[in-house]
């Protein structure tokens, strides 16, 4: 359960979400009106030592709501990094050790999941990744490489795209539509045509040990499918939900 705190100060007021006993969430909102008298407002992240509350990081950071993974331990996500933030710890570390690094948290918690862009044409476009799971003292449990599969298929995006109950990470891939390869071996981007739409033969992937085959997803089945949780959820026969 979270406490949240309302405190109105002068023109300006703050919300403090207590997440755990140790980190608080505070949202600072300005004076309201219209134009250029509009309110503002930014974000901090708090924790407690033992002469009060301190902020984790500088005014201008922006931090996201910080994820609990244990009793001692939140990730805070932070401009798409993930830091990784212990009662005992003095200051925030980098959960995945890399600032490019995709990260995500399983819904048990206790995880993060690390995604490395191994190889592509561009960073947000990969054939090739890898995905480490650390656990909340940020320690290395597990990692494996996955490649996309043939010519012109590519990953959903360089991270983890679904979670079943159970906290499995699952990836997606497809025939991209928006290149085509040339004599060269090169794959410049274009518009996709109807025909190339129909034919992206989107996969789902497992990650984990003794993982079963790619699963395709059902005929007839659009771009915009391959990301909803809802529709892999069918066809795994287990329900998926998107990553925190």
């Amino acid at each position: 359960m979270f406490l949240l705190v309302f405190v109105m100060c002068g023109c300006s007021r703050t919300q403090d979400e207590v997440l755990l006993p140790w980190v608080k969430y505070r949202t600072v909102g300005g004076p309201g009106g219209s134009g250029i008298w509009s309110g503002s407002s930014h974000t901090e992240v708090l924790v407690r030592r033992w002469w009060g509350w301190s902020m984790v990081f500088d005014g201008n950071a922006a931090p996201g709501r910080p994820i609990v993974l244990t009793p001692a331990a939140v990730l805070i996500p932070k401009s798409g990094e993930g830091w990784l933030l212990t009662s005992s710890a003095s200051s925030p570390s980098l959960a995945c050790g890399d600032r490019k690094a995709g990260f995500s948290v399983p819904p048990i918690g206790r995880f993060v999941d690390c995604v490395d862009h191994l190889a592509g044409p561009a960073p947000a476009i990969a054939i090739a990744l890898r995905v480490r799971r650390v656990d909340a003292a940020g320690k290395l449990i597990a990692q494996q490489e996955f490649e996309a599969g043939g010519p012109g298929r590519v990953f959903s995006k360089p991270a983890v795209s679904f979670y079943d109950d159970a906290g499995t990470p699952y990836l997606v891939t497809f025939r991209d539509p928006w290149a085509e390869e040339q004599p060269d071996g090169s794959q410049p981007r274009m518009s996709a045509s109807n025909e190339r739409l129909e034919q992206i033969t989107c996969e789902l992937i497992t990650v984990g040990p003794n993982a079963p085959p790619a699963l395709p997803a059902p005929p007839g089945h659009k771009i915009a499918d391959c990301s909803t949780a809802e529709v892999w959820s069918r066809v795994l026969g287990r329900r998926l939900r998107d990553p925190w």
